[in-house]
């Protein structure tokens, strides 16, 4: 029988898969609803650039969702066949959570830019409605970006507890 590559802890590892399995089908689904509103919005509007520029960002997102489908795929399927190495467990983590991070500072970085838009300062309706979308949006950014933390926080942990061990080397019992 060969060596396990790393002695994981299912209690941590299997809760934040499934969790994270549900919560991006929930993102996926409501994803799709809010841009096929955001489409019908533009379809009445008379310049045909904002379609072709809404249909790139909806293949940009929706690939990108695929592929952080795909990295939990394949890390369930590697550590079901006791193949899932630390290394390989921080890269693919690290990958998703700084996507969702990126989405978190994006959004940011746009809300800040139309506050600050002239229009919607003189408008107070706006800016208040402006306001409930935007902490609403953060929510659900921040709740992404906390459920990839801790799986890569674990994947970190994992690394460094694999490198000690490393470093003790390899010991047999005494017969």
């Amino acid at each position: 029988m060969k060596d396990r590559v790393y002695d994981w802890k299912k209690r941590i590892l299997i809760p934040l898969w499934t969790i994270r399995f549900m919560w991006i089908i929930i993102v996926v689904v409501f994803f799709g609803i809010s841009l096929e509103i955001f489409t019908c919005y533009f379809d009445n509007a008379i310049c045909d650039d904002y379609n072709s520029a809404l249909t790139l960002i909806k293949a940009l997102l929706y690939s990108c969702l695929g592929v952080i489908l795909l990295l939990d795929t394949t890390q369930v399927f590697m550590f079901a066949l006791d193949k899932l190495a630390p290394l390989a467990l921080l890269i693919m983590n690290a990958l998703q959570t700084l996507f969702w991070g990126g989405i978190l500072v994006v959004s940011i970085a746009t809300s800040l830019q139309k506050k600050l838009e002239p229009s919607l300062l003189n408008d107070p309706d706006k800016s208040s409605g402006l306001a409930v979308k935007a902490g609403v949006l953060y929510g659900f950014e921040v709740a992404c970006v906390a459920l990839y933390l801790p799986m890569a926080i674990y994947a970190c942990i994992a690394m460094h507890d694999q490198r000690q061990m490393r470093k003790r080397g390899k010991y047999s019992l005494a017969s």
